[in-house]
């Protein structure tokens, strides 16, 4: 073998790993594909927590009253680059802070906009739509998760009372 063939193959293997590196360029995770990520060391320090803390504070209002968490095709590359930092950032800081994934924090989000909706008179349907789900399934089992029952029980509860 010369020795530019083997060059090409040498850049050929690094070119493949750093592809098959997560969080790659062109990787786009949407809070559905998110997996929770235990603290990195379990040793943080006082200023890892408080940057956790800011940045949280930076999310949920990005979430609540931007909005942002209405968004259906909303992805955690695109909640960290409205948030200026890094994804793996954004991802360790929710799990850290809160102890559960990007996806289910975001859908907490999502859930309860929902239910106001449902409060307000809104379908099941409507309210799944405007909340930002794209499926039914997803947003069944996501309704149930929060509030503990089905969005038509929840919608007869809230207004039959």
């Amino acid at each position: 073998m010369n020795p530019t063939s083997s060059l090409a193959l040498l850049a050929v293997g690094l070119l493949g790993l750093v592809a098959a590196r997560p969080g790659s360029v062109g990787e786009d995770e949407g809070p559905d594909s998110d997996e929770a990520v235990p603290g990195e060391t379990g040793a943080e320090s006082g200023a890892d927590i408080e940057a956790d803390k800011e940045l949280m504070a930076r999310l949920d209002a990005l979430l609540d009253q931007g909005g942002a968490c209405l968004d259906p095709d909303l992805t955690l590359a695109r909640l960290a680059r409205r948030l200026h930092v890094p994804v793996k950032q954004l991802s360790v800081a929710i799990n850290r802070t809160q102890g559960e994934n990007v996806s289910r924090h975001v859908n907490g989000y999502r859930i309860r906009h929902a239910c106001k909706l449902l409060v307000e008179g809104h379908g099941v349907t409507a309210a799944m739509l405007a909340s930002g789900f794209n499926t039914k399934s997803n947003f069944n089992r996501e309704f149930l998760r929060v509030t503990g029952e089905t969005p038509s029980a929840y919608r007869a509860r809230v207004s039959a009372g």
